[in-house]
């Protein structure tokens, strides 16, 4: 896997953030990294000063790529859904520390699954894995099986929006 696709898929650094003002009280938020590809829309919005943050929908693909999609920026998507349910927590945890939180400060996670009979138990231990250090603390859940995610250009089996 290349070191792009690693730092894109699970970042392992803190993310700079970039920010961009709309209407009072409304800031979109993506990596600085972002700026150099053509992404139509953020990784979040933070509203009201802080107090609210909503993320765009998550893929195990690059937290940052070209539009229209690239073959070659989804060429290392991994195949199993718990390495990516695992990239995608990783990319939403590394945006709500742009944003100055952390896992625990999720309140709703909707999951799209394109196999809830093959994937929804092994979504299910990934997640609990990373919510163990706030202890029973979870938010609120939905999953929902859809017959395909964005992208034609690799097989995604799951997208977490929160």
């Amino acid at each position: 896997m290349s070191e792009w696709f690693r730092e894109a898929i699970r970042p392992s650094r803190s993310l700079k953030p970039y920010r961009v003002t709309g209407a009072p009280g409304v800031e979109a938020i993506s990596p600085e990294e972002a700026k150099k590809y053509r992404m139509p829309y953020p990784a979040g919005v933070v509203v009201s000063g802080g107090k609210l943050l909503i993320l765009s929908g998550k893929t195990a693909g690059p937290i940052y790529h070209d539009h229209p999609h690239k073959p070659e920026q989804w060429r290392e998507v991994p195949d199993d859904v718990k390495e990516q349910t695992a990239a995608i927590l990783d990319q939403i945890r590394a945006i709500l520390k742009m944003a100055g939180g952390d896992l625990n400060n999720i309140v709703m996670l909707r999951k799209y699954l394109t196999n809830m009979n093959e994937d929804f138990d092994e979504v299910f231990e990934v997640i609990e894995e990373y919510f163990k250090p706030y202890g029973e603390y979870r938010p609120a859940s939905t999953t929902i099986e859809v017959k395909e995610l964005v992208s034609p250009l690799v097989e995604k089996k799951l997208r977490i929006e929160m």
